[in-house]
C-alpha cells in the first residue's frame, strides 16, 4: 500500500482496501532457450536475469545488478540492485536450470518499487502488468507465492475480539462451499490479547494460509512506513493470505485472463472470500468484515487443489526420475546401439503398455478415489509442478544459501 492512498481515506470512516502484499514469480527456460546446451546453464541464467531485470525496469528505476554473498534458499546465485534498500532478489541455482531463476519481492521492496515506477513512468504498476511483462513464448512463467490483503480501516472489531469469538466457536472460517476452514489456528497474544491469528499450516505442503494482524499497533511500535498515517485510525485490521503452490500457479493463469487491471482488487477481494470468510454462527450472518470483501469482490473460477493422497502418483514419478533405475537403462542402451536405439526401445514400452498390460486392482481403486480431482487440472501444468518439487527437494543449496530469514532481512 502506498502512501498516497492512505491519505486520500477518511480517517473518521470505516473503508477496506485490498492489494498484493508480496510475491515471487519462478521464470522456466523451456527447451528452445536452453537448446542443446544445458551445461550452460550459468551462462544463460546470468543474461536471462539481465533480460528480466531490463523487462520490468528494474535497471532503469534501481541502478546496476549486484551480486549477493548470500542466497534464497535452495539457490546458490543472487542479485539485488544498489539502490533498492529492501528485500527484491533474482536469484537461480547454477547446476539446476530446471529450477529456473526466480524473482522474490518483498511487501516493502514491491511498494517501492510501484511507487518509484509510477513517479518516472507517469502510470501505475501491479502485478497484472508484471505477469503481463514477463509473459513470454520462450520460457514459462508462474508465481509461487503471492500474498492477497485487506486492510480494515475503523471497523469495530479487535483481532482478540476475533480470536476470542473464533476460540468460544461464536465466529467460525468457512470457504466458498460452506466447509469449516480453520482446522488449525494459532496466535501470538501478548497479555492475553491476541495480537496476530493465523489460520492453516505455514509448512511448504500447504496451498494458503491466512494470518489476521493488528496493523495499528505493527506499524506504532516498529515506527514503520505508515506510523504516522496510522495513528490517525482508530483501528486498522489487516487479512493477509499467502497463496503457494498450485494455488499459486492458478493465479497467475486467472490474473493473466483479466480484461485490465481495474478487475484486480475485485478479484483479490473475491480469492480472500473464496477460502476464509468469517461468519457469526449465532446469527448465521457473514461478519461486517467478511460482508464488505463480498460486496467489493466478482465472480471468478474457484481455486482447485488436489489431496494430499494424490502425492503418490507425485512419489511414483519423483522414483522415476531418480531411484527407479530407467534413466541408467536409457542410458546404458544409448552408449551400446546409440540413440536411435534409446527411441525403438521407448516405442516398444509404449506398445507393451497400451497393449499387454494389465492394471492390477490397486490401481482401480486408487483411480476411483484420486482421478476426479486430479481431472480438473491441466496436466502439462501438473506435471511441471511435480519436476520443479523434485529439482528443488533434490538440489544441493550453496553454503551460502540463506536460511529462514528473519523479518527485518524480509522487508
Amino acid at each position: 500500500m502506498t502512501n498516497d492512498i492512505l491519505q486520500n481515506i477518511d480517517f473518521t470512516s470505516r473503508h477496506i482496501h485490498v492489494d498484493v502484499d508480496e510475491l515471487t514469480i519462478v521464470i522456466q527456460p523451456n527447451e528452445e532457450t536452453i537448446g542443446e546446451y544445458p551445461g550452460h546453464w550459468s551462462q544463460i541464467a546470468n543474461e536471462l536475469s539481465a533480460i528480466i531485470a531490463e523487462k520490468i525496469s528494474l535497471l532503469s528505476l534501481f541502478g546496476t545488478m549486484t551480486k549477493e554473498q548470500i542466497s534464497p534458499q535452495g539457490y546458490t546465485t543472487s542479485y539485488s540492485f544498489e539502490n533498492m534498500p529492501y528485500f527484491l532478489r533474482i536469484a537461480f541455482h547454477e547446476g539446476h536450470f530446471k529450477m529456473g531463476i526466480i524473482i522474490k519481492f518483498s511487501a516493502s521492496a514491491l511498494s517501492l518499487y510501484q511507487q518509484a515506477y509510477e513517479h518516472f513512468y507517469g502510470k501505475p504498476i501491479g502485478v497484472y502488468e508484471i505477469l503481463k511483462k514477463l509473459d513470454e513464448p520462450y520460457w514459462n512463467m508462474h508465481l509461487s507465492r503471492i500474498d492477497f490483503c485487506a486492510d480494515y480501516f475503523n471497523f469495530p472489531l479487535s483481532v482478540s475480539d476475533i480470536y476470542n469469538n473464533l476460540k468460544s466457536e461464536k465466529f467460525e472460517i468457512i470457504n466458498y462451499k460452506g466447509n469449516r476452514n480453520h482446522t488449525k489456528m494459532s496466535a501470538l497474544e501478548i497479555d492475553t490479547e491476541a495480537k496476530t491469528i493465523t489460520i492453516g499450516s505455514r509448512k511448504k505442503g500447504s496451498n494458503s494460509f491466512l494470518k489476521i494482524y493488528d496493523k495499528l499497533t505493527e506499524q506504532l511500535e516498529n515506527i514503520g512506513r505508515y506510523a504516522q498515517l496510522a495513528q490517525q485510525f482508530q483501528s486498522w485490521v489487516r487479512f493477509e493470505v499467502t497463496f503457494r503452490g498450485q494455488y499459486a500457479k492458478q493465479l497467475t493463469k486467472l490474473i493473466l485472463s483479466l480484461p485490465s487491471r481495474d478487475m484486480l482488487q475485485q478479484f483479490i477481494a473475491n480469492k480472500i472470500v473464496e477460502k476464509y470468510c468469517l461468519i457469526d454462527m449465532e446469527t448465521r450472518q457473514l461478519t461486517e468484515y467478511s460482508e464488505a470483501l463480498l460486496s467489493f469482490s466478482t465472480i471468478a473460477p474457484p481455486l482447485v487443489a488436489t489431496s494430499p493422497r494424490n502425492n503418490q502418483l507425485m512419489q511414483s514419478i519423483h522414483y522415476t526420475l531418480k531411484g527407479s533405475g530407467f534413466f541408467p537403462m536409457l542410458e546404458k542402451v544409448k552408449k551400446i546401439w546409440g540413440i536411435p536405439a534409446v527411441t525403438i526401445l521407448l516405442k516398444r514400452l509404449l506398445f507393451e503398455y497400451e497393449y499387454n498390460y494389465k492394471p492390477n486392482e490397486d490401481v482401480n481403486i486408487w483411480l476411483k478415489k484420486n482421478a476426479p480431482e486430479l481431472q480438473v487440472l491441466e496436466f502439462e501444468t501438473y506435471l511441471d509442478s511435480i519436476i520443479e518439487i523434485f529439482y528443488i527437494k533434490n538440489a544441493p543449496s550453496s553454503p551460502k544459501s540463506a536460511k529462514k530469514s528473519g523479518r527485518k532481512n524480509a522487508e
